[in-house]
């Protein structure tokens, strides 16, 4: 039982690790967090709804609101209502935010890639396979946890 505990506090201490190591970068480069993930998702995936990039960082909606309204305050962002559903807003960078998240995150961008070359593609696949797996486990068991506090 020892052994297992172990297990699982060297893992829970690795993600802790991971994530003080993200918020380093964040203070080194002058950066909030919940503006870091909106300019990594949108560099990488361009156009995408407010929704999906509450759904897919799981930061509050109201962190998530800020960084927009900063971003696009600053003429880095642009928002757009869905003419089809006017409840859908949909975020992308503007050239201007392009460069900001090449200025802001490209060093964050240089720094995982190298760190995936060293692992390798095989490592890496299966480094991803099982955070998704731990991460969905931990919710469920999270969300029963909370359930039954009720």
């Amino acid at each position: 039982m020892n052994s297992d505990i172990s297990k699982i506090a060297m893992l829970s201490m690795s993600i802790t690790n991971s994530y003080k190591l993200y918020n380093k970068f964040h203070k080194i480069h002058d950066l909030k967090p919940y503006v870091s993930v909106i300019l990594y998702r949108l560099h990488w995936l361009k156009k995408m709804t407010i929704k999906e990039l509450c759904h897919q960082t799981s930061m509050p909606k109201q962190s998530i609101s800020k960084g927009i309204h900063l971003l696009q305050a600053q003429g880095y962002l642009k928002l757009e209502q869905d003419p089809a559903d006017n409840r859908v807003y949909y975020v992308w960078l503007t050239s201007a935010g392009e460069k900001y998240a090449q200025e802001k995150i490209g060093d964050m961008v240089e720094i995982e890639q190298a760190v995936a070359k060293d692992l390798g593609d095989e490592n890496i696949a299966e480094l991803s396979k099982l955070m998704q797996a731990w991460n969905q486990a931990f919710e469920a068991h999270l969300n029963q946890k909370m359930k039954e506090k009720e």
